[in-house]
């Protein structure tokens, strides 16, 4: 007990017996809480079980948050692969028209110093 308490339950002790005076204490902690818990709710200040249901709402949120960044990272990593199969692709192809006209211009030079 604390101090005041110990002091307060003396008294009632002496005035009204053991039993009497635990149960005046008892009674008036409980008050005390209840009030405690009122002005809380009257404030607006979390309580400890604000807190306990605000913590597992975050870390729902979280592992819903990284779940889907997961996802967007997959699809990312998709959209970047046929992105570079697409360049590759159009690089080969730019290539071997660059080596087409190449060869049909020498072709060209080679017939036109023929004649």
């Amino acid at each position: 007990m604390a101090t005041l308490e110990f002091k307060a339950y003396e008294i009632f002790k002496a005035k009204l017996g053991t039993q009497e005076a635990e149960t005046v204490i008892e009674y008036i902690e409980s008050k005390v809480e209840r009030s405690v818990e009122q002005n809380l709710e009257k404030l607006g200040l979390a309580t400890k079980q604000d807190l306990v249901v605000l913590k597992e709402e975050t870390t729902q949120k979280l592992s819903d948050l990284k779940i889907e960044f997961k996802q967007d990272m997959a699809g990312l990593r998709n959209e970047i692969a046929q992105l570079e199969t697409k360049l590759t692709r159009a690089i080969y192809i730019n290539g071997l028209i660059q080596f087409l006209a190449i060869v049909g211009s020498a072709l060209a030079i080679l017939n036109f110093v023929k004649k």
